[in-house]
């Protein structure tokens, strides 16, 4: 992990985007080069898991790589991913050489692999080309029986497994006023994504123990951010009807990719508790992976979503994404999604939102940026908060004298969204 620090004055996009030729130490830039590197020159591992019987339960797969200890987590060489509902699943960033991969179906849905449950495994080697070569893998699951045992290299490592699994963060009850939470490791997420993951911070995680009598409502941060700038929400909610959840996720990462770890997280959330709803509350960028999640769950639903609010999201991207894109020595993935006409941005509205969900703009108009053409917050133009397919599907819109991140702590805002959610509990 880089140790070296930057100016947090900046507080939006832009700031972030202008720290990039003003601010940044040059061991940030070389902290993102280093990561960004890593993605490229790696590989990308595919696969399914397929299982004749019964599936309720939660798939999950490893990739070990051939030679090491088999769980040697210090030197990565093993990679673990829960699969989705049809058992797809995806190691995307795999370093070149020889693996053997192992999948199980967890039946108690406890994130543990236990005697009984079926397996399957392919001892290759797996080959893994570099440079974004994708490998595909199938596993079939089967119970233990004659022909068909654990080999010994997998079955002697089966308690580092089970505390690997215990590691994950899905559904984990956290005090949220922890540093772990703050934007410091917010802007880790940004400039070192790898490193961000690697360190154990993406996750999905409760604020209190799950209670089947409330509705779960999942908070999504944006660029550089983290989940203590949605606290002021957070502390309004009424937590007699509703249970906040909150995702922290490496933003220099490709938007797309983030929404399909985040949709499978929830997946498992769902397969574990067995919810029917959820609402999402997203900032910014954060508006943009939640759409991006929430099309997917349109395609393949697993849960209902009743209600989205996002706030001051960007839907048709950044000008100072494209500039950092175009100048800067290195690019995060995200700015190239979050560059106005982008194929990530293109594919936002291809899918309706479904009929069950209400979604609701909020967005504020104090401000003034230097980056932006028009009206803005002081960090994102308002034509692109006010996107013309966002107001389309929007039920309502409501603006606040407030700029980027002011509106997160606006009195009036939060009256305002707890207003919509005790209206969207009460249908």
């Amino acid at each position: 992990m880089t140790d070296c620090r930057c100016s947090r004055g900046g507080r939006g996009i832009v700031l972030f985007f202008v720290s990039i030729f003003a601010f940044v130490p040059g061991c940030k830039l070389m902290a993102l080069g280093r990561d960004v590197g890593q993605l490229e020159e790696a590989g990308e591992v595919q696969g399914v898991v397929r299982s004749s019987g019964n599936n309720h339960g939660i798939f999950v797969a490893l990739l070990a790589k051939t030679g090491d200890h088999l769980f040697r987590e210090e030197e990565h060489g093993l990679y673990l991913s829960v699969a989705n509902r049809k058992g797809k699943f995806s190691f995307p960033v795999v370093p070149a050489g020889e693996y053997e991969a192992f999948a199980f179906l967890n039946e108690d849905v406890n994130l543990r692999y236990q005697d009984g449950d079926p397996f399957g495994f392919d001892v290759g080697p797996i080959v893994v080309s570099p440079d974004g070569a994708v490998t595909e893998v199938e596993l079939a699951l089967s119970k233990a029986k004659a022909g068909h045992q654990l080999p010994a290299t997998i079955a002697s490592r089966l308690p580092e497994l089970n505390q690997r699994l215990a590691t994950l963060n899905l559904g984990k009850v956290i005090d949220l006023s922890e540093d772990t939470y703050s934007r410091d490791n917010g802007v880790r997420g940004l400039w070192e994504p790898l490193e961000f993951v690697r360190d154990g911070l993406f996750g999905i995680h409760f604020l209190e123990p799950y209670s089947p009598d409330k509705i779960p409502v999942l908070y999504v941060h944006g660029i550089s951010a983290a989940p203590q700038d949605h606290s002021s929400f957070i502390d309004a909610l009424d937590r007699d009807v509703f249970q906040p959840w909150v995702v922290f996720y490496p933003s220099g990462l490709p938007l797309g990719g983030l929404s399909f770890y985040i949709h499978l997280g929830l997946e498992v959330l769902q397969t574990q508790h067995e919810f029917e709803e959820i609402y999402i509350v997203a900032h910014s960028m954060g508006g943009l992976v939640s759409r991006a999640v929430i099309n997917r769950n349109t395609i393949d639903p697993s849960w209902s979503l009743g209600l989205f609010v996002s706030v001051s999201s960007p839907w048709q991207g950044h000008g100072a994404a494209k500039l950092g894109k175009d100048l800067s020595p290195v690019t995060a993935p995200s700015w190239v999604d979050m560059t106005p006409g982008s194929e990530f941005l293109k594919t936002l509205f291809q899918t309706p939102l479904p009929e069950e969900t209400d979604y609701f703009l909020l967005f504020g108009y104090s401000g003034s940026s230097m980056l932006t053409s028009g009206n803005d917050d002081g960090t994102v133009s308002l034509s692109s908060v006010l996107a013309d397919e966002a107001q389309q599907e929007a039920k309502r819109i409501h603006a606040f004298d407030e700029d980027h991140m002011s509106i997160l702590k606006s009195q009036k805002a939060i009256a305002r969204l707890q207003s919509i959610l005790a209206e969207a509990a009460s249908k």
